[in-house]
């Protein structure tokens, strides 16, 4: 291997006291991990209102785009990304900088997700020969029926769960799909330190659904892992959540992928 991508993602918040004022704008830092170089691929937000203008650049000033866009021409959903023709490169130390302008004429919260890779010189660890693989999902549930692994989401709370990958074969996510009661926060940790994304990221962002919804399910549009995430024989996957809704919270969590033997 010449070079090694991991799954990544960074996080804006225009939130709690970073919020947009109404008519206002801000802009934000969001730091590049000095561990690795980051390659935009895809852009997704989540608002109060759409109705704001958004302005990309790097910390040198590079400009990410070439004025100022209004969000929804730049931005999907978390089960509609923006797709980029090609990966931007961020170096490590660096910073990517949005500066949002609300023209809502009301106070607006904006998540913007920055969705990509780390570029690491090789991988952490020696891939074996594969000799054939198979489709597989893992499931990690948090909720109040027999069947759940883990008890709700408190209100206000938050729930740890992990599960482990099988004894025989390497696995390859692919794609998560989340289902939920209500708003939360979810964050995935390899093993129960590496994490999958640099904060914790609001489900929807995701691609989350409720339970019910039969259109615009997760399992429709999943969040996708590009490149996949590639996990050894025996690895925990450790997945953490917090509620933001203020009322107990069901939710349940599959990685789809490939069971690859060796």
């Amino acid at each position: 291997f010449s070079m090694w991508r991991d799954p990544y993602a960074y996080l804006a918040e225009f939130t709690g006291a970073l919020a947009l004022a109404a008519n206002g704008e801000r802009t934000i830092g969001v730091n590049i991990d000095r561990e690795a170089d980051f390659e935009i691929y895809r852009l997704v937000h989540l608002a109060t209102s759409v109705n704001y203008r958004v302005a990309l650049a790097d910390q040198d000033d590079r400009l990410l785009i070439g004025g100022i866009a209004p969000a929804s021409n730049l931005f999907g959903d978390g089960q509609r990304p923006f797709r980029l023709p090609g990966a931007r490169l961020i170096k490590r130390t660096n910073q990517i900088r949005t500066r949002a302008l609300d023209r809502s004429g009301a106070p607006n919260t904006v998540r913007q997700l920055f969705i990509g890779a780390q570029i690491f010189p090789a991988p952490p660890f020696v891939i074996p020969p594969w000799r054939f693989a198979e489709p597989y999902t893992l499931e990690v549930n948090f909720g109040a029926e027999a069947t759940d692994d883990f008890a709700q989401v408190p209100a206000n709370g938050s729930a740890e769960g992990s599960i482990r990958i099988p004894g025989d074969s390497w696995f390859e996510v692919h794609t998560l799909q989340i289902s939920r009661t209500a708003a939360a926060t979810i964050q995935l940790l390899t093993n129960g330190f590496r994490e999958w994304f640099r904060s914790p990221i609001h489900v929807d962002l995701l691609g989350a659904s409720d339970f019910t919804t039969a259109l615009n399910s997760s399992a429709q549009w999943p969040y996708e892992l590009r490149p996949a995430k590639l996990l050894p024989v025996n690895t925990a996957v450790v997945v953490r959540l917090a509620d933001l809704s203020a009322a107990l919270n069901s939710v349940r969590v599959t990685l789809t992928g490939l069971r690859r033997y060796y």
